[in-house]
């Protein structure tokens, strides 16, 4: 099988007729990968069963997503004792705050106008205006105890919700945060939790407040005067639609306004973590041109977002205006025909803006709804992401395990459809120390990845003392094996608290013991705090070195039973090593052992070495085996030509490329030496695609490079623009139809020259490409869908006006 841009490629070889190659797109590549598992024990004679080939069946979530505003009110449960004395704070604040308006209209009616009359009426008047201060104090008590249960009731919810999103990002596989950068979940757990906070503390009581408010003002107006009550109520239902609408349009503004806050954290992380290689390449103005840019969208989006806010209380102010002047026109001459008294007038216009107010309220609340649900619908993005089964109940307990490790036709990819380990079988003694080498991206990580389920198999299985992995509690599991990772990471903290990181109840003594194992005491105790010395973050005020040997130190203490040593020292002197592997010879006897080396004295104490490439292991062999094999991937020195390590240089002549007797691509160089079974690659597919093109051979070296196609003839040419077209797979799109979006997948459906296709993009930023423009066109864009499908807009601005819109309403 051979891994295609946009697709693959399947070769087929029988004993009596020519290879066949079929091509498929990327859609189809996880039912053509199982091929290769179910054709393997047809090579030895076994029957292939009926049903091992089956249509794979999809399973959707469905329309079952319940409201997402819905969904963060589920946090208030907790606090129900808290939210009910917020209710009869809320009742008795909109009591008090309808009540003065009938006072006021008692102060008319019952004290200045009779006094106009019949003389001296002060009496009355200050009680009226006693009863009117008691009134107000009263609201202002009960508002201020609605706001202080409404800001606590926020802040509890917000912790809740950030410290159920950590949690739950802690359980989550390592393959989602390969997908995510960190800074963007960053800003997950800060900035969309604030929104929801925002709304819970800002939203949610002034919405209790102003709903009963507008409820029990509408009910009294219209005991006062049902006429006068249909002159204020007339412009509600414009208010409430304009609403409606806005909200719909304003949700997805606020959703890119916050993935926009996101790449802003994203980038300013990873500019402040490599502020060394910035400044070692002088590269500042790059990085500050490249925030200036992530800043600016962040402040596009913004804006965009709140102009939707700014319409919406605009038009509610012309609305309710023109209820204002109805008011007046009516209620007047009302009053001059005496029907209505000066203070009922009076009165009644102190209800619509009691009225009024809940309505212009409910237009910025739909702001504030819109920019919370966009944040809780990405934390909830996070936490419907089924997590890895790291407790369960069902699943076997693990003490002590013996450390027998056994891999039976392991079958794993990264992406399914490209598959790293290939059919893999290897058994391992407990006790036994094993060496895995092979050239780089031969999959030897992977596999030790694979037995500590950071990933699980996509076929075969892995054992450890006979039973499955799968089957242990997960926990249990990864208590048996220590691991020291190619690039060690270290917590802000001392250096004992890092090693004792897998033990926290280990003591000093245990600390120092393991500290001597990995040969870090000698320059532990040389810092001035010794084992309180900090590391700094990352542990950047320890040496490359230094960082290594408390990783080796880290998984020495915890004493398991599988220990797994990924280029452990790569980053030490050679007199560290030598030390370093002689304490972990005498470690490595009571326990199974792997070694991931490059270099050849790292080996030296293995009892075996498996060599792997593409997936496969092609040999076993011992350590003397290989230190006399010159031919070894691990000895062998890459063949590089000084006029390759910066790029090739045109060859001079002509370059044939044909196909062999097995249609494979072949190329003959003007020198006369031939080559067989090559890949065309193009050094810039998506920037520079008729650009310079490598001739990639079988053992992964580039043979030769062409920049210039004029180069070759009309047969290579025709040769090389067949398997150019076969290998880089992508569709062109003509018009967007559609677009949706939900729970943070989304749909477009396109019209390609293959015909109309649904496209689903998990992650729409990510997975897209603006290139420049080509032939003097509008700038491209390279999609890519869930199923690695590729899709090309060539020219954005050559886009229909609905095609445009859609588009700019996706990205």
């Amino acid at each position: 099988m051979e891994d295609l841009v946009g697709g693959g490629c399947l070769r087929i070889v029988s004993c009596a007729g020519p290879m066949l190659r079929v091509a498929y797109s990327a859609s189809c590549a996880r039912a053509f990968t199982r091929l290769p598992r179910l054709v393997d024990p047809m090579r030895s004679g076994e029957q292939l069963e009926a049903g091992a080939i089956d249509d794979c069946n999809a399973e959707g979530d469905g329309d079952h997503e319940p409201s997402v505003a819905r969904r963060m009110l589920t946090y208030l449960v907790p606090y129900r004792r808290r939210i009910a004395l917020a209710g009869l704070a809320s009742l008795v604040t909109t009591a008090a705050t309808i009540f003065p308006a009938t006072i006021t209209r008692w102060i008319v009616d019952d004290a200045l106008v009779p006094a106009t009359r019949r003389g001296d009426a002060r009496g009355t008047l200050l009680l009226l205006v006693l009863a009117l201060l008691g009134t107000r104090l009263v609201a202002w008590s009960s508002e201020r105890a609605t706001l202080w249960q409404g800001s606590w009731l926020g802040g509890q919810v917000t912790a809740d919700l950030r410290f159920s999103l950590h949690r739950h990002m802690l359980r989550l596989r390592p393959s989602f945060f390969a997908k995510h950068d960190v800074g963007s979940l960053m800003s997950r757990v800060a900035k969309d939790a604030e929104a929801v906070q925002g709304f819970l503390v800002r939203g949610v009581p002034f919405l209790v407040i102003n709903a009963l408010t507008f409820v029990a003002v509408f009910g009294v107006m219209l005991a006062t005067s049902w006429k006068l009550t249909l002159c204020v109520v007339a412009p509600v239902p414009v208010v409430w639609a304009w609403g409606r609408r806005s909200q719909r349009r304003a949700e997805p503004r606020f959703g890119r306004a916050l993935r926009a806050q996101s790449a802003l954290s994203a980038r300013l992380r990873e500019s402040l973590s490599g502020i060394r290689v910035t400044k070692a390449f002088a590269q500042e103005r790059r990085e500050m041109l490249c925030f200036e840019g992530e800043n600016a969208g962040l402040v596009r989006a913004s804006v965009h977002a709140n102009r939707m806010r700014v319409q919406l209380l605009a038009t509610a102010l012309l609305v309710t205006n023109a209820g204002l002047l109805a008011l007046f026109l009516i209620g007047g001459s009302d009053v001059i025909r005496s029907e209505l008294s000066v203070g009922t007038l009076i009165a009644f216009y102190s209800y619509v803006y009691m009225f009024y107010g809940p309505l212009q309220w409910f237009g910025q609340v739909n702001s504030s709804l819109s920019q919370a649900v966009a944040g809780a619908r990405r934390v909830f993005e996070v936490l419907d992401t089924a997590p890895e089964p790291y407790a369960d109940v069902r699943a076997r307990r693990v003490t002590r395990a013996q450390g027998r490790v056994s891999f039976e036709g392991v079958w794993f990819g990264y992406d399914s459809s490209r598959p790293v380990l290939r059919d893999l079988g290897l058994e391992v003694a407990a006790g036994e120390t094993i060496g895995i080498v092979g050239r780089s991206g031969a999959g030897k990580t992977t596999l030790v990845h694979l037995l500590c389920r950071f990933y699980d198999v996509d076929a075969g299985g892995i054992e450890l003392d006979g039973v499955d992995v799968r089957e242990l509690r997960l926990e249990d599991l990864r208590r048996q094996i220590g691991v020291v990772f190619q690039e060690p990471f270290l917590f802000s903290g001392s250096i004992a608290h890092n090693i004792a990181y897998g033990r926290p109840d280990a003591g000093i003594d245990d600390v120092i013991a393991a500290a001597k194992v990995a040969n870090a005491h000698e320059f532990i105790l040389d810092k001035p705090d010794g084992y309180d010395s900090e590391v700094g973050e990352r542990g950047a005020r320890l040496s490359g070195g230094e960082r290594q040997r408390v990783a080796l130190a880290r998984a020495v203490l915890g004493d398991p039973r599988v220990l797994i040593l990924d280029e452990a020292t790569s980053s030490v002197d050679a007199r560290s090593e030598a030390l370093i592997q002689h304490a972990i010879a005498g470690i490595a006897a009571h326990r199974t052992t792997f070694v991931i080396a490059h270099r050849l004295s790292t080996l030296a104490h293995t009892d075996r070495i498996v060599v792997l490439d593409h997936g496969r292991i092609t040999r076993t062999t011992t350590y003397h085996e290989l230190t006399t094999d010159t031919h070894a991937p691990i000895t062998r020195a890459p063949r590089l030509p000084v006029d390759n390590t910066m790029g090739s240089s045109p060859v001079s002549g002509r370059v044939r490329v044909f196909r062999d007797a097995r249609s494979l691509i072949a190329v003959a160089l003007p020198d006369g030496s031939t080559f067989t079974d090559v890949r065309i690659v193009r050094a810039r597919p998506l920037r520079d695609p008729e650009g310079r093109l490598s001739f990639v051979g079988s053992s992964r070296e580039e043979i030769v490079a062409v920049d210039n196609l004029t180069q070759l003839d009309d047969a290579s040419l025709r040769v090389v623009n067949e398997e150019l077209h076969r290998r880089y797979l992508t569709s062109i799109v003509s018009r967007i139809l559609s677009f949706r979006s939900k729970s943070g997948v989304s749909c477009l459906c396109v019209e390609t020259g293959r015909g109309r296709r649904d496209l689903v993009i998990e992650d729409l930023a990510g997975s897209s490409r603006l290139l420049p423009a080509r032939n003097g066109g509008g700038p491209r864009l390279v999609l890519e869908d869930a199923d690695g499908n590729r899709f090309e807009i060539p020219d954005i601005d050559a886009l229909d006006r609905r095609s445009s819109r859609l588009l700019q309403q996706a990205l």
